[in-house]
């Protein structure tokens, strides 16, 4: 079984200035998009959670039916894998960080940078990271982590990593159980060794 069948989210992400200044092109990477996850495997959506920006999404179609159970993880512990990742397990492939969105009034009692603080996550705050994205040439592609991206890289995690997200959960976590979470969160899956 190659790494490819074990995929479960595909995405591809543009801002909308690029797309008005590039329509035809735009079209094209669409439909290069859908030829490569056909609809028989993959069901195809497009979010617009992010202002400016338009993802195309395709998530894997189940191949069988499975019981899925849910583990509960305590903020503590992936406010702390989200330290350990900025501030060193992901330094080998994370070019820069930066906020997207800080929303008011987020509880910071010891001055913490924000992307330590549960409260900047529950309330909404998003965190940029910029990478090499070899993909498309030597371009800077972008990710947004967010609440949202951190619970679905934890359950890609516990699916495609299960010895990292059981050290993660048991609290017996290094600098590359933190870089493999921020990468599920990210990308749905390790693509930076």
């Amino acid at each position: 079984m190659t790494t490819d069948h074990l995929v479960t989210r595909v995405d591809h992400q543009f801002s909308l200035a690029w797309i008005k200044n590039h329509p035809q092109l735009f079209s094209e990477r669409f439909a290069a998009f859908v030829e490569k996850h056909p609809s028989d495997q993959w069901n195809h959506r497009v979010d617009y959670s992010i202002p400016g920006q338009l993802i195309f999404v395709a998530d894997r179609k189940p191949a069988e039916l499975a019981i899925h159970v849910s583990v509960g993880v305590k903020w503590g512990i992936v406010t702390n894998a989200i330290i350990g990742a900025i501030e060193g397990g992901s330094a080998h492939w994370c070019e820069q960080y930066e906020y997207g969105h800080t929303p008011d009034a987020v509880v910071n009692p010891k001055k913490y940078p924000l992307y330590a603080c549960e409260d900047f996550w529950i309330r909404g705050g998003i965190v940029n990271f910029k990478y090499q994205n070899y993909e498309d040439g030597p371009e800077i592609g972008t990710k947004h982590l967010s609440c949202n991206t951190l619970a679905w890289g934890l359950g890609v995690m516990a699916e495609k990593y299960p010895r990292h997200f059981g050290n993660l959960i048991h609290e017996n976590d290094d600098a590359e159980t933190h870089d493999v979470l921020l990468q599920c969160a990210l990308f749905g899956e390790t693509i930076f060794g």
